[in-house]
């Protein structure tokens, strides 16, 4: 945190202003789990370094879980565009069959098992229905979604070809 976040956070307390999710139930949680946490290292929570670790570990759960307040149905529905050359239709997706791909995906996540960080590669991809197609950029946004909740490798895939099967409805996912 530097020295501005500080005078910001300072500033809403004096002027009574909210402090957004610092001071929902779930937040204070887990700062009071933070704070356990390094007592059982034989930390003094106390101590100058370490009085704001537990809201920035907060903070960087929070943040880095918010996946679990998203739905994949709002990042998909608006984005779906009719396949262009189908029907004599004119559609806005640019191109007629084939493979939809987005490659080298950087994935970020914690570990259910260990809740230490993940750095994960990914690529997502699907065949069209010949119906419709979704927005590249939306592929990246669905895999966002569920890396941003506590997960395994696998189940992360699983949920993601899920997710596009029952979203876009289409021919294949590879």
């Amino acid at each position: 945190m530097g020295s501005l976040d500080e005078v910001h956070l300072c500033v809403e307390i004096e002027n009574g202003m909210k402090l957004g999710f610092e001071e929902e139930p779930e937040t204070i949680a887990i700062q009071d789990a933070v704070k356990v946490l390094l007592q059982g290292l034989g930390e003094d929570v106390n101590r100058e370094g370490l009085v704001k670790t537990p809201l920035r570990v907060a903070k960087a759960l929070r943040g880095g879980t918010r996946g679990y307040e998203q739905k994949v149905k709002d990042v998909v529905e608006g984005a779906l565009f009719p396949e262009v050359g189908l029907h004599d239709g004119v559609g806005h997706a640019g191109g007629v069959g084939g493979l939809v791909i987005v490659r080298d995906l950087d994935l970020f996540s914690y570990c259910e098992s260990c809740l230490l960080p993940l750095q994960l590669k990914c690529h997502v991809g699907y065949v069209p229905s010949g119906q419709r197609v979704v927005g590249l950029s939306k592929l990246s946004r669905v895999a966002d979604v569920f890396a941003k909740r506590l997960q395994d490798p696998q189940r992360l895939a699983d949920e993601i070809c899920s997710s596009l099967h029952h979203g876009i409805k289409p021919a294949g996912l590879p």
